[in-house]
């Protein structure tokens, strides 16, 4: 929203689907909560996706040429497991969705586990601030693959989120 009061700021508590911990010493009882990290993503290029972290992706294009219906509204979860799986070898691309975009990391060697989860909120390109909020689950490891993807909701800020600091 265009309201910069303190106070009148838009969130939304995604925790539930995250829960990723590590631990220096591998002991259950030193395992602590990973931090939750906010990033601005970009669905095209290459970034490695961590343990924990929220993407917000505002630069989806659909792809209706030649009849192609790879629209905001036929985005699903099983397209957007297709998509960024790295078997994708450009088939499976959905509008400017592609495997080459999003990688899995592993930097995090304290890591409990193999399963990375994260949450990606993918904005409408016809209709600002409106998302489709997607739970990712990934294997890391030897493995490094995306596994999983579920459909949360979705949500209407009503406009485009861009972190600006509230005064």
């Amino acid at each position: 929203s265009t309201d910069t009061t303190a106070g009148n700021e838009d969130a939304i508590d995604v925790s539930a689907y995250l829960g990723g911990l590590e631990s220096a010493s591998g002991s259950v009882e030193s395992q602590m909560p990973i931090a939750t990290t906010t990033i601005m993503g970009a669905l095209t290029g290459s970034q490695d996706v961590e343990a924990n972290e929220v993407y917000f992706f505002n630069d989806f294009a659909q792809d209706v040429a030649g009849g192609a219906t790879e629209t905001w509204a036929n985005l699903t979860a099983a397209e957007l497991l297709a998509a960024i799986q790295d078997t994708n070898t450009g088939t499976e691309d959905f509008g400017n969705i592609e495997a080459t975009d999003l990688d899995v990391g592993d930097s995090n060697a304290d890591l409990v586990g193999t399963t990375i989860k994260n949450v990606f909120f993918i904005e409408n390109d016809l209709n600002d601030g409106e998302y489709k909020v997607f739970e990712v689950t990934s294997t890391g490891g030897t493995t490094d693959e995306f596994t999983a993807v579920n459909l949360v909701g979705t949500v209407d800020f009503g406009a485009s989120l861009d972190f600006t600091p509230v005064p």
